[in-house]
């Protein structure tokens, strides 16, 4: 910020980035024929919600780490297993 509180240049740079290059953008993904879906993902704590016809729709929480195998499987329905 300048004397004037306004952004300078490379704050906007910075927010870029940080923002659009290195931040996982929300997407949506349906199961392939197995009921698998392939995820590529920064490290770090994502949610995964559930879409299922006539039932609310579960969420649940999920961390990739460094160094960790990070295969994560969750079932269909209102119990998940991680």
């Amino acid at each position: 910020m300048d004397a004037e509180y306004r952004p300078k240049p490379v704050f906007q740079m910075l927010k870029n980035l940080i923002k659009d290059e290195w931040m996982t953008a929300p997407f949506t993904a349906r199961t392939d024929a197995n009921g698998e879906i392939v995820f590529r993902g920064f490290y770090g704590r994502y949610e995964i919600t559930q879409h299922l016809p006539g039932q609310r729709h579960p969420t649940q929480d999920f961390h990739l780490a460094e160094k960790q195998e990070n295969i994560w499987t969750f079932t269909a329905g209102p119990g998940t297993v991680a």
